[in-house]
């Protein structure tokens, strides 16, 4: 059970509550209800194995600690846990079927009882197969989702609140072949309409108020969404996907997707540190990619990113298990899930290291619209197994294989974060700064053989003739060294793009695939010339791929993530930059902390910031080498 401290300390340790939580066992509650065993103590309270006298069925029954009663909101997420029990009917979760009072004051809880073990207990056991994390995840959506359904949302989703039961085989047949069936437990934490749920509610003014202070909040650290950080009233059921997703990547790779053990640094993971690879996390699995693209879309940072509901989830998963039965084998290597369709947040202007900046015409009276966002996370206490209460600054936030489709054209906040002097563009080799885009001279055609149209052909060549040009080019493994042929590649690849040829696809599968970092370089490219249009769009879509995103060069990770991170992230974001990002990381960093930059700006401001200040500094000095 998840729980708070009161004054201090774990009410469970407390002399009265041991003694009174023994001396239950043997007695009959409410007339009805005979204790048997304890099988559990928490924060919270007791849980019991017990028996219903008159029906003679297995119960188990959850009894308040003393010392818990004595706090009225306290008690009333024990009602609120009864409630969200009583009114969730799906087998995945586990019923309430009665709340009261014993001896006056006492509040006991009954739910079904379940024979079974945590999930906690068996993610220690090592990695799942991915068919069978992919059976139980499927499960425990549903459950959410039928939580969901009802307006309530769970918000402390974690193993320990996991049972897996083995089923009897009529069981087994009943619920579609799964040999081991999800019970969620435990919502002491969830957030219920209870006036929505009942006319007839106890108290109407005590239920629709909320029950977490501002600036608190409530739940498992190691499974906390990011968006937590703005308060308990910003915890919405994609909160629990994102609970889910960390839930599956332990499934599936044995360990928690960070390593961070401090509660601060374990929540600023959370908020700022892409999941790593299954492959980089644990070299010894070997997790499906379009299962793989379903993790690491749950665990998207921004809510609006990851599953809109648990239907769309189950479908993916339902698609995942659906191919494994076609094919006979687990292993894909081919992703058949399509990136979120997200609008594009902040496109920014960049300079290239290693790769090329595509010059684009300049766009007047645009100013990033993000809010400034400051958020001070510290930990004034813990909860019970593992829950934890933190207090944090107040504040608002801002900000798969591609389908063969033409991708819906995204449209940016506006965010300009250079100001870029447009030149003609050519396939010549393009030398920038923050602030200015200058060609340097073509090269001749026996540089590069390969690519023998010239900039005058090529200006008047047609897309279908570029597609055909380029797809031949790529075939024929150009040294993507030659800045000449990277800009001759950006150019024609978003040229056919643009034209919505079906080439498109291939090309850009190509060099988000078959051409290492540099392909991934020409995609960031072609998304910063312009992410409105279809070959921004088409290039974010192969970027937004954690799988192929794992294979960016760390000064491209380091520009990609500052650019879709938020006002609250982006200062976590800082060091990393500093260490391994280049000038494409340089130019989003300067106007945080240029002199006309102001907190209240609309753009993200961190005026005296010293790791900001470091990290500029650090990138100058490596680029002046």
């Amino acid at each position: 059970m998840a729980g708070p401290l009161v004054g201090g300390k774990d009410p469970s340790q407390s002399a009265t509550a041991q003694a009174r939580a023994n001396a239950l066992v043997g007695r009959t509650i409410s007339d009805r209800y005979r204790i048997v065993e304890m099988v559990a103590m928490g924060a919270m309270g007791a849980v019991y194995k017990g028996e219903h006298l008159l029906m003679r069925k297995q119960v188990a029954i959850k009894v308040l600690h003393p010392e818990i009663e004595d706090f009225p909101e306290l008690v009333a997420r024990f009602e609120r846990e009864a409630i969200a029990g009583a009114h969730v009917n799906h087998p995945n979760v586990a019923s309430a079927s009665d709340f009261g009072k014993f001896d006056g004051d006492s509040y006991f809880l009954i739910l079904e009882y379940i024979e079974g073990t945590t999930l906690s207990d068996l993610i220690k056991q090592g990695p799942f197969e991915p068919l069978r994390a992919a059976k139980l995840a499927r499960q425990l959506a549903a459950a959410l989702g039928a939580a969901h359904l009802r307006g309530i949302v769970h918000r402390d989703v974690k193993p320990k609140n996991v049972m897996i039961c083995e089923p009897s085989i009529l069981e087994t047949t009943a619920r579609g072949g799964d040999e081991e069936i999800v019970k969620l437990i435990d919502f002491g934490l969830a957030k219920v309409p209870v006036e929505k749920l009942s006319d007839v509610a106890r108290d109407p003014a005590a239920d629709s108020r909320e029950l977490t202070n501002a600036g608190v909040v409530m739940g498992t650290v190691a499974y906390m969404a990011p968006e937590t950080a703005l308060g308990m009233s910003a915890v919405g059921p994609r909160s629990d996907f994102y609970s889910l997703g960390i839930i599956l990547y332990e499934m599936l790779s044995g360990t928690h997707p960070f390593d961070a053990v401090e509660p601060q640094k374990l929540f600023a993971a959370h908020c700022t540190l892409p999941p790593p690879p299954f492959k980089v996390r644990n070299p010894n699995v070997n997790v499906p990619e379009d299962l793989e693209a379903i993790v690491m879309r749950l665990l998207e940072k921004d809510p609006d990113h990851r599953f809109p509901d648990a239907e769309s989830l189950i479908a993916a998963i339902d698609a995942f298990k659906m191919r494994v039965a076609l094919s006979g084998t687990v292993s894909f290597k081919k992703s058949t899930m399509p990136p979120p369709n997200v609008e594009e947040k902040g496109a920014a202007a960049s300079s290239a290291s290693g790769g090329l900046y595509i010059p684009k015409r300049p766009q007047q009276g645009r100013s990033f619209q993000g809010p400034a966002l400051y958020v001070t996370v510290g930990v004034v206490a813990l909860a019970a197994v593992g829950g934890g209460f933190f207090a944090l600054g107040r504040g608002t936030a801002s900000d798969g294989s591609p389908s063969t489709s033409q991708p819906e054209k995204t449209k940016p906040e506006p965010t300009p974060i250079a100001t870029v002097t447009p030149t003609a563009m050519a396939p010549t080799a393009i030398a920038t700064t923050a602030t200015t885009v200058t060609a340097a001279p073509a090269p001749t055609p026996t540089e590069a053989p390969s690519a023998s149209a010239s900039a005058a052909s090529s200006s008047a060549s047609t897309p279908e003739t570029e597609a055909a040009r380029l797809l031949e080019l790529l075939k024929a493994k150009p040294d993507l060294s030659d800045a000449a042929i990277r800009a001759d590649l950006a150019q024609a690849a978003a040229t056919v793009a643009n034209a919505e040829r079906k080439e498109a696809d291939e090309i850009f599968q190509h060099l988000a695939t078959m051409v290492g970092e540099r392909g991934l370089d020409l995609l960031y490219a072609i998304l910063l010339a312009d992410a409105t249009s279809t070959a921004g769009a088409k290039a974010k879509q192969w970027l937004d791929r954690p799988v192929v995103f794992s294979r960016a060069s760390p000064a491209l990770k380091a520009a990609y993530e500052l650019r879709r991170g938020t006002c609250q992230t982006k200062p976590f974001q800082f060091q990393n930059a500093g260490r391994v990002g280049d000038e494409r990381a340089l130019v989003l960093l300067k106007p945080m902390i240029d002199g006309a930059c102001q907190p209240s700006d609309t753009r993200c401001c961190y005026p005296g910031n010293a790791d900001l200040a470091k990290a500029i500094a650090d990138i100058e000095a490596r680029s002046a080498k």
